[in-house]
């Protein structure tokens, strides 16, 4: 029984250090630009697009095709940086978690 509580006073210390690092991700932004710089976008830690910045000329210099993948690869790039940083992240601040 003495394992049980050892399990458990461990679920909870993870739980609490996963809930301080969540916070973390709030305050944390991850920015992604095109190629062409025309769109450029940032996110928080939580995937949450924060800004989403279009070049007036884009509209009339790129095809809406071409501007919607722009868009599209750019918020994707920014939200591979965040979730790289997280998973390092977690990995550091809890390493016996099987990430």
């Amino acid at each position: 029984m003495p394992r049980m509580f050892d399990l458990m006073k461990q679920a909870m210390q993870m739980k609490k250090e996963a809930g301080k690092i969540q916070q973390e991700l709030v305050a944390h932004t991850y920015e992604a630009t095109s190629a062409d710089e025309k769109v450029k976008v940032i996110v928080n830690g939580k995937m949450e697009i924060i800004s989403l910045k279009i070049s007036p000329d884009a509209f009339t210099s790129v095809s809406p095709e071409k501007l919607e993948r722009e868009i599209k690869d750019t918020i994707n790039e920014a939200i591979g940086k965040a979730q790289r940083d997280i998973s390092e992240m977690m990995k550091s601040k809890m390493p016996d978690l099987p990430i």
